[in-house]
């Protein structure tokens, strides 16, 4: 599932009509209920949509009603706020320490098992009442956002962090870039599903403890009185802000997650003193397939090099033997830090193009002038999902050269380009090889 924006022309019609659907629903229920209220004709029983209506009114007036209802709010929110916080620190350090995870799962599972009101009895007896219904969404909270984060870090691209390996990217900007991105649509999915069960647990915890200024200790009152209409208002209420508060919470993801631009930082890069880079007797198997035999190569700086042979002549593994992505079978490599152009662009593609360019290790004024070169100024701050392909190679290739490092390799760099845009790729290189080593595996030699 992903979260993009779509044009209002498009979504307008479609929201309208699902709206009306709606609309249409909730008045046949309202009427059932009505009908059905007027036949058993005792609002002890069953009080009615006006009855229960009227008497919302009439809470509207008061101030207990928004003392009552604020409390309430204020502590599940909280609640909600601390469980998926700690679902996060706990998932991260469950991802990053496999025995922690085992650590983890009987917490979990108590929390996903064990009934709500053996909870709320507990937290009763060890905390008391004011700080009930926050201690009650927490274990409610927790769990499902827990799983879901951990799901999601198992969708990681492992691809990109391939990238992030090779441009050095922080803890802090491959947690930004790459594992943000992988549980998005998880988190967005256990929120949908928290908020409203928060609600629930936390008004039901209410109703058992009555702390003061809650919804619950209202609802109890009602229960005391047989006020059936003013236990059905009381639940439309409820309804209501649990409701505005899944919004206001799907809406704080939308900023969190939302790409913005702020600072990037990287790890140190190892200083590289070698002017060359040397591989000798290289020899490279996957599985019964020997890529590279005996393979002997040294590069120097200020060159460009093709290697033009045929598909399955083993291109790539050779330039990722050079970038260390690989380790040779046998033989000695001995060559300086490089950046990458894959063979797949491998962009961020919620980020626009002068982004994706910083991320290969430059400011974001040197980002555009390197921009400029390759595209168009309407382009360059789109976001990359929406560029072409041939325009996503140019970013591609634009980033292996936003750094500083001693030798760049670049994997099919001219894929999806048309004769004009080829010449300008090559130009580029040429144009900024410096005193480094380039090494391009192609089929065309440009």
């Amino acid at each position: 599932m992903k979260r993009t924006p779509h044009s209002s022309e498009e979504a307008s019609p479609k929201r309208t009509s699902t709206i009306k659907n709606k609309t249409f629903i909730l008045i046949i229920w309202l009427l059932l209920w009505q009908v059905t209220a007027m036949i058993v004709h005792n609002d002890i029983l069953l009080a009615s949509p006006v009855k229960t209506v009227v008497t919302l009114w009439e809470y509207l007036l008061t101030a207990d009603f928004y003392i009552s209802l604020s409390g309430s709010i204020i502590r599940i929110i909280l609640g909600i706020i601390t469980g998926f916080l700690l679902a996060v620190i706990m998932s991260i350090i469950a991802v990053r320490f496999k025995a922690a995870k085992e650590f983890f799962a009987p917490l979990v599972g108590v929390f996903k098992s064990v009934p709500v009101a053996v909870f709320v009895v507990l937290m009763i007896i060890w905390w008391g009442t004011d700080l009930l219904t926050l201690a009650v969404c927490i274990p409610v909270a927790l769990p499902n956002m827990y799983i879901n984060i951990l799901e999601g870090m198992k969708t990681v691209d492992k691809k990109m962090l391939e990238v992030a390996h090779i441009y050095h990217f922080s803890p802090l900007t491959s947690y930004r870039f790459i594992y943000k991105e992988a549980v998005k649509d998880n988190v967005y999915s256990a929120a949908k599903i928290s908020v409203g069960m928060c609600f629930k647990a936390g008004i039901a915890a209410e109703i058992i403890g009555t702390p003061k200024y809650s919804i619950g200790g209202r609802l109890y009152l009602s229960k005391i009185y047989l006020d059936t209409p003013g236990v059905f208002a009381w639940a439309v209420a409820i309804i209501i802000i649990s409701f505005l508060a899944e919004k206001l919470f799907i809406k704080l993801l939308d900023i969190y997650f939302y790409p913005r631009t702020g600072k990037i930082t990287f790890t140190e890069k190892k200083t590289s003193p070698e002017a060359s880079a040397v591989l000798r007797n290289v020899s490279k198997s996957f599985g019964d397939e020997e890529v590279l035999k005996n393979v002997n190569m040294e590069l120097f700086s200020g060159n460009i090099y093709f290697l033009n042979d045929p598909s399955g002549s083993g291109k790539t593994t050779t330039l990722r033997i050079l970038s260390e992505l690989e380790k040779p079978d046998r033989g000695s490599v001995n060559a300086p830090e490089a950046a990458f152009c894959f063979q797949e662009d491998r962009l961020f593609e919620d980020h626009d193009a002068i982004t994706n360019i910083m991320l290969g290790g430059c400011d974001r004024k040197r980002a555009h002038e390197l921009a400029l070169t390759l595209l168009g100024t309407e382009d360059i701050q789109k976001p990359v999902r929406d560029l072409s392909g041939g325009q996503k190679r140019r970013v591609s290739l634009l980033r292996a050269f936003a750094g500083d490092f001693p030798m760049i390799l670049l994997d099919e760099p001219f894929t999806g380009l048309d004769e004009e845009n080829r010449k300008k790729a090559s130009d580029f290189i040429e144009g900024n090889k410096d005193n480094r080593i380039i090494v391009i595996a192609s089929h065309v030699k440009a």
